[in-house]
């Protein structure tokens, strides 16, 4: 295994428990609540909160996985491993690939023990009564692609708000856009402590 792969495995296993442990599952759906109530207050039509369930936990920890990832993999990994180029330094692929891999496969391992992958996304089935129903089982990979589509800030507050109202209440979607900053900052900042902790372990 090279130092990147094993880098990589580390922060996996850290990124998992990380976001887990600075109960920012939580805050997303508190934030969410309060979003429901503040909305409740000029809204003519019933704004009432889901119920937390242990479903709703696994989809959230799942879609703040997937965006962790993708900061840690396709951001922070060019920043991490550095090469001498002829001229000046360079990003070594090989490095950032054999990291991103590992990374992958940490959190894949989790969503398989946690069977997480066997959930489907949450959708708008009837969009005139706003039914919600399955639509594909939650992929790590696709949620990656969707973010690295997303190269603009606006872009990917828009995908990071799409993702997080699937897996809680997807009729409020409008609730997470408003608070889809406030997750994307506390995810980054998470992600860039578990890079600096994991490489000095």
């Amino acid at each position: 295994m090279s130092s990147a792969s094993a880098f990589g495995q580390t922060a996996g296993v850290n990124l998992v428990r990380g976001l887990v442990e600075h109960g920012l599952p939580d805050t997303v759906y508190e934030g969410y609540a309060m979003g429901c109530a503040a909305a409740a207050k000029f809204a003519k039509f019933d704004v009432t909160p889901a119920p937390l369930t242990d479903e709703m936990r696994l989809r959230i920890i799942f879609e703040l996985l997937a965006f962790g990832t993708f900061i840690m993999v396709f951001q922070e990994a060019s920043k991490t491993f550095m090469t001498k180029g002829l001229f000046r330094r360079q990003v070594d692929e090989q490095a950032v690939h054999d990291f991103g891999e590992s990374v992958l496969s940490e959190v894949h391992d989790y969503c398989e023990l946690t069977k997480t992958h066997q959930l489907a996304e949450n959708v708008i089935v009837d969009v005139a009564a706003l039914t919600v129903g399955p639509g594909e089982p939650l992929n790590l990979r696709d949620r990656l692609q969707r973010y690295s589509r997303s190269p603009k800030p606006d872009d990917l507050l828009r995908a990071v708000a799409r993702s997080l109202a699937s897996a809680v209440d997807p009729p409020k979607l409008y609730v997470f856009q408003v608070m889809a900053g406030i997750v994307i900052e506390g995810v980054v900042g998470v992600v860039r402590e578990i890079m600096r902790v994991s490489a000095n372990s």
